[in-house]
């Protein structure tokens, strides 16, 4: 009977353990659990803070394409008004022109004191807006003096001289035709 007193004190103190064991691994389970459910809790938190700046962000992105596609109209419709007055502008010199020809002592307002005077665009900076003319101080040119720019029959754009030479002139480009480039060769006269 000793023998079973001893074996089942054994078996007690086994069970003793292994309980304590699982208590204490039962323990650590519940520790890692706790731990992992705040993990949880900040992340989702983190998670809606992410939603949040991403709306927020693609509602700004909305506004700001909004703003653009207005100034794009806005745009467009001075690009289209621009281009009305820049042809009416041509037509007028062009009408102004005919009438100088047939009247050669007319002295028309705003013509200025540029005499006719024709010349060929000989170097072309298009990132600086500047050309070289193939007229200068012996051609009576003057700084101010403007040169309408054109290619055969073809209105190119506008440029107004800045700096004078002997035998050349720099000039500023004023403006251009829509599409249209000054390039080396083009004619320029101060009157047509």
């Amino acid at each position: 009977m000793e023998g079973q007193v001893s074996a089942a004190n054994t078996r007690i103190e086994t069970e003793v353990k292994e309980k304590t064991q699982l208590l204490a691994t039962q323990q650590d389970l519940q520790k890692h659990n706790t731990e992992l459910s705040g993990l949880v809790e900040t992340l989702r938190k983190e998670a809606d803070e992410a939603k949040t700046l991403a709306k927020n962000a693609n509602d700004e992105y909305t506004r700001i394409r909004l703003d653009l596609d207005k100034l794009n109209g806005e745009y467009s419709a001075n690009l289209i008004s621009f281009k009305e007055l820049q042809d009416k502008s041509d037509a007028m010199n062009t009408q102004i022109a005919a009438v100088a020809r047939r009247i050669p002592n007319i002295e028309l307002i705003g013509s200025g004191t540029a005499p006719p005077i024709d010349a060929v665009i000989q170097a072309v900076r298009n990132e600086e807006k500047l050309v070289v003319l193939s007229v200068g101080k012996e051609q009576k040119v003057q700084e101010g003096f403007q040169f309408t720019v054109y290619r055969g029959d073809k209105f190119v754009g506008k440029v107004q001289v800045i700096k004078v030479y002997e035998d050349l002139a720099g000039a500023r480009v004023l403006y251009t035709q829509d599409g249209e480039a000054i390039q080396v060769g083009d004619q320029a006269a101060t009157q047509l």
